[in-house]
């Protein structure tokens, strides 16, 4: 990757700004900001949502059709200055010899188009691998943007902006001692943080004590499975997808994604139970010794749904474990999940 110079992200948030059009080829190991310049890409080409259909095609990068991004990118805009094509997760190492020269000649296509190319690698591909020539052969053609894992200064920084989004004080001490309890992982921090900031303000105050990072914080965030759970219980199809869309992409196991929604549904199920025997919430607490947070978050996610309709869900994740079982790969199960909600 020599022969261009490699941005980080705000660099390529910058010349996104001034033009969204352009060939990139994404890397690294921070998938927190991988994905939300993706986002930002989404949100700077696709400024009517009434055409997005017609102007963003995402093709999955571990089956990659050539003929279908030949075609998207000799697609135009429709209603719009620019069309986003996006190639993900791109695995180089999967691509034959004839695949690469033809790749080549259609991001040479690209070149003269008024498109947003992005091809995102997952964090274990980067074009540092001396051992694949693919990159190599790509790069005159793709302008490389860098992820790389901030360091433990930046990342408090980032942290305590975080915090303050939420409407919560957090101190430089605070925040790296949830950096060395929760990892320097952006994602899992996101949650953790949002997570103390609610409990910090439920509580009635407006700074982060040390203790409650103990109380709430987990030292193994399993980020995603919750989400899921939430976008699935409140029929938010797209954020559901959206969601699954990044677990695939960080290479989740869908088996153990499954397992986890599985596992949240069962315990709302008898949360909602008890929320319509008019229960309180220290009694549902101690009744399933459960952390009293924990069900406050949960019941704050039911208020809206039935026990049946709790049921109902469960029955569809026991439909999908059922798919697996019978051969069907774990993300089709899943996607099953989230369409048949």
């Amino acid at each position: 990757m020599e022969e261009k110079t490699i941005l980080d992200d705000k660099l390529f948030l910058k010349q996104l700004n001034s033009s969204p059009v352009g060939s990139f080829l994404f890397f690294g190991e921070e998938d927190y900001t991988k994905n939300y310049c993706l986002d930002m890409a989404r949100k700077a080409v696709i400024t009517d949502p009434a055409f997005a259909l017609f102007n963003e095609t995402v093709l999955d990068g571990n089956d990659l059709d050539l003929d279908m991004l030949k075609s998207a990118v000799e697609t135009l805009p429709f209603m719009a200055d620019s069309r986003l094509i996006v190639v993900r997760p791109f695995r180089p190492d999967l691509l034959k010899k004839e695949e690469a020269e033809t790749l080549c000649d259609i991001l040479a296509q690209a070149q003269n188009s008024q498109n947003l190319t992005i091809l995102a690698c997952p964090n274990d591909v980067s074009p540092d691998d001396k051992k694949n020539s693919v990159f190599q052969e790509l790069s005159q053609y793709l302008t490389p943007v860098a992820f790389r894992k901030s360091t433990p200064d930046r990342l408090a920084v980032w942290v305590q902006k975080h915090f303050a989004a939420n409407n919560v004080n957090a101190d430089k001490s605070i925040c790296d001692a949830l950096i060395r309890r929760c990892g320097t992982s952006m994602y899992p921090l996101s949650l953790e943080i949002d997570k103390i900031s609610y409990f910090v303000l439920a509580s009635g105050r407006t700074a982060v004590a040390p203790q409650d990072l103990e109380e709430v914080s987990t030292k193994d965030a399993s980020v995603g499975a919750f989400d899921l759970s939430n976008a699935l219980l409140a029929k938010k199809k797209d954020d559901a997808l959206r969601i699954l869309q990044n677990l695939r992409f960080n290479k989740e196991d869908p088996i153990k994604v499954l397992s986890m929604v599985s596992s949240v549904f069962c315990d709302q199920l008898e949360i909602r139970a008890l929320m319509e025997e008019g229960m309180p919430k220290s009694e549902i607490a101690a009744s399933l010794k459960m952390h009293e947070y924990k069900t406050g978050l949960y019941m704050n996610a039911l208020r809206n749904v039935s026990v049946q309709d709790v049921r109902n869900i469960l029955k569809i994740c026991s439909d999908a474990d059922a798919l697996i079982k019978k051969g069907r790969s774990g993300f089709e199960a899943l996607e099953y999940l989230v369409c048949a909600i």
